[in-house]
């Protein structure tokens, strides 16, 4: 006959009634004094390193840091340096539009001495000092002082001749050239160029303008050889 005899497992160390296991034990008192300290100490940022303190909103040193002495006048320093880079900048580039614009009037000069302005970066040409540039490049005004001592039968032509070469200066060279005019009778054509001064009956042969000579020796050449020349459309001024 066989006897069955049942038994209950030991318990193993166990504890005293009440207490809790180790983990269990410590770990609602460990959550109470991670609590605690970060009511007493504040809690701490991980991202930007700042500590947001419970008492105010500073922040802690390690925030944005102030620049020495040595810094900020290496700073001012650069800041000056690039300020005066860029000023020298804007004056060469001033001067090559100055230099450009000089040029351009020197290749293409305006056709009117009292309208004459160019643009030199805001900056323009008086009438009183171009006039007193010209009359230092062109001197005085050029007078054609014609004398024309002709035969009774030549008047009216002489007379019409002296109409067309003011027609002609009138076009060619406005207010430069200014005319006298002398007919005589009965006698040979002269006809003579003078430069003008500031006395208007001081005159003197003019022999710088080879263009002026070259026209008025041949105007008295054609009246000393034919008189026909006035009526041909062939010769105009």
């Amino acid at each position: 006959m066989t006897t069955i005899v049942q038994t209950q497992p030991k318990p193993h160390n166990p504890l005293p009634q009440g207490q809790l296991p180790y983990s269990s034990q410590f770990e609602p008192q460990n959550q109470q004094s991670r609590h605690q300290r970060n009511r007493s100490h504040g809690s701490v940022n991980a991202f930007d390193g700042y500590t947001a303190r419970t008492s105010g909103n500073t922040q802690s040193s390690r925030g944005v840091r102030q620049q020495s002495p040595e810094e900020q006048e290496y700073t001012h320093a650069m800041q000056l340096q690039v300020q005066k880079q860029m000023q020298l900048q804007m004056q060469m580039q001033m001067q090559s539009k100055q230099q450009a614009a000089m040029m351009d009037e020197k290749h293409y000069p305006s056709s009117s001495q009292h309208e004459h302005q160019y643009s030199n970066d805001g900056m323009e040409e008086t009438n009183a000092e171009l006039e007193m540039e010209q009359d230092s490049l062109v001197g005085p005004s050029v007078c054609v002082h014609i004398v024309m001592t002709v035969k009774s039968e030549w008047i009216h032509e002489v007379k019409f001749l002296i109409q067309r070469i003011k027609k002609w200066a009138e076009a060619h060279e406005p207010g430069l050239l200014t005319f006298r005019a002398t007919v005589a009778v009965d006698n040979p054509c002269e006809i003579r160029l003078f430069q003008e001064y500031s006395n208007l009956d001081a005159y003197r042969v003019h022999e710088t303008n080879p263009f002026m000579q070259e026209m008025v020796n041949g105007l008295a050449d054609y009246l000393e050889e034919d008189m026909e020349f006035f009526e041909s459309q062939e010769f105009a001024l």
